[in-house]
């Protein structure tokens, strides 16, 4: 995952250092870190955005994606060096809470 203010940095500093936009260069784009989609749940349901996720086992995950899902951990030095990215965590802490305020202030209007 990664947020929408980090792909938005990558473009911009892209933009300012066209080099690094040539030719054969392949860039990750990411947040530090790693989570799951169930952690992500819990940071919602923390919340008060959804009902707390039901957490299933990664062979239950596995049944129905061929092929089959594979946990990586992404690294890229040009990425890290020239974006800085956040830490996965923190920054879906940050946007989930920033959401929460913004439809606790839509429900209150």
């Amino acid at each position: 995952m990664t947020s929408a203010e980090t792909i938005a940095k990558t473009i911009k500093r892209l933009a300012k250092y066209p080099d690094h936009a040539r030719d054969g260069i392949i860039m990750n784009v990411y947040d530090r870190g790693t989570t799951s989609p169930y952690n992500v749940g819990c940071m919602l349901a923390d919340a008060g955005l959804r009902d707390t996720p039901e957490k299933l086992k990664k062979a239950d995950l596995d049944k129905t994606l061929i092929p089959k899902r594979v946990d990586t951990v992404l690294s890229d030095d040009l990425f890290e060096d020239l974006v800085n990215p956040p830490g996965a965590i923190e920054e879906l802490k940050r946007v989930i809470d920033a959401y929460a305020r913004a439809v606790a202030e839509e429900e209150n209007a």
